[in-house]
């Protein structure tokens, strides 16, 4: 068993230091996890970069970044291996899992209210956000940016089919994330008003996130599958994913060009369904405008607080009667459809993963992601 356990912290906007943290024990209701690839997620990038999520949810610094992990269980207390799977299977080492990196308080308003949406509980607790510092925290060791996770007790966790390639697996935070695929679905789209089988989907936004809401929207029924992006190896990439059609870097920055290209691919009218992935505030107001009359725009990629944009709501919104929905992450039962989805096989989940890194390289995959260098980044110790 080793003695200290090698993860790299965030300290303030782009400072990310390697630091060494005592090996934990385990109790009956918990376990060790040996990380074996985390997923770079554009939201850590944001928080790198100093964005916060809002005023309500401020970082907590230093912290362990990392919340899309997959790991093989290394210890694991006699409760945890027969009551912490998902699907009521027994756990043991050597497994592979996953985990869903939010517990919940179960005691605020969302928690017993709005039991279909847990993941707006005011007091959750999230893997990869945690303060590392603080004694109430201690082990301190939480994100994926780092050799070894501790699985806190009240933890969801999923074994995994030996079967699954690492690099699909680790894309399931990625496609429960772009659960908008779904809630598009609402409320009549057999009358039109709600996504609905053959629709015309837009997708703003050609990274893991855009790809993966691709991957939904086909696995969901949608018709032709339009994706605007701005790198010509990531475009290259969605054609696996169920994109028809890719509108690429010759569009770069121009907003009225790429509307008069989609109007041109939808009868002139827009589109039934515009997804915007794209994570910066621009883009949904772009994604207003690509949206028919009627039809609905998800807005999926702002997770952390970038600005504004402005919009016209009598134009953009009310005379167009378009339904805007609004996607704040998942509760843990996406992640268990989603990961039937993976193990299904039907899309190449693996093949996004373009670049890995070493825990102590955890800026330099900061910085790939940044500069749109990678697909999917990943941390692998």
């Amino acid at each position: 068993m080793p003695s200290k356990v090698l993860a790299s912290v965030l300290t303030g906007p782009r400072s990310l230091v390697t630091r060494e943290f005592p090996f934990p024990d385990v109790s009956q209701d918990s376990m060790i996890v040996k990380i074996e690839m985390c997923g770079v997620c554009g939201t850590d990038v944001h928080v790198y970069d100093g964005y916060q999520f809002s005023p309500v949810h401020p970082l907590d610094l230093p912290l362990i970044l990392g919340h899309e992990n997959v790991g093989r269980i290394y210890k694991i207390g006699g409760r945890a291996a027969s009551e912490m799977e998902f699907r009521g299977q027994q756990l043991k080492e050597g497994d592979r899992v996953v985990w869903y990196p939010q517990i919940q308080c179960k005691k605020c308003y969302f928690c017993r209210n709005v039991p279909q949406e847990t993941q707006l509980c005011m007091n959750a607790w999230s893997y990869g956000f945690a303060n590392c510092e603080r004694p109430e925290n201690k082990p301190w060791l939480f994100g994926g940016y780092s050799e070894y996770v501790f699985i806190r007790p009240g933890t969801f966790v999923w074994k995994v089919r030996e079967d699954i390639p690492l690099e699909a697996v680790v894309m399931l935070d990625t496609v429960a994330s772009v659960r908008g695929v779904e809630k598009a679905m609402i409320p009549f789209p057999n009358v039109k008003e709600g996504f609905g089988f053959m629709d015309n989907v837009v997708i703003l936004g050609d990274g893991p996130v855009g790809i993966c809401t691709a991957a939904k929207a086909r696995a969901m029924g949608a018709g032709t599958i339009i994706l605007s992006g701005h790198h010509e190896n990531r475009l290259k990439a969605a054609e696996e994913f169920g994109v028809d059609i890719a509108i690429g870097p010759e569009y770069r920055d121009n907003p009225e060009k790429v509307k008069k290209e989609i109007m041109g691919l939808t009868e002139g009218v827009g589109a039934d369904v515009v997804f915007n992935c794209a994570g910066v505030p621009e883009s949904f107001a772009e994604g207003l405008r690509l949206t028919r009359v009627g039809g609905i725009c998800v807005e999926i990629g702002n997770a952390t607080d970038r600005g504004t944009a402005p919009i016209n709501p009598t134009l953009d919104v009310c005379l167009a009667d378009r339904i805007v929905i609004g996607q704040f992450y998942c509760p843990a039962q996406q992640y268990n459809r989603d990961l039937r989805l993976i193990e299904s096989m039907r899309f190449p989940f693996e093949k996004l993963v373009s670049h890995r890194f070493r825990v102590s390289e955890a800026a330099d995959a900061m910085r790939t992601v940044s500069k749109r260098q990678a697909i999917k980044a990943v941390i692998a110790p």
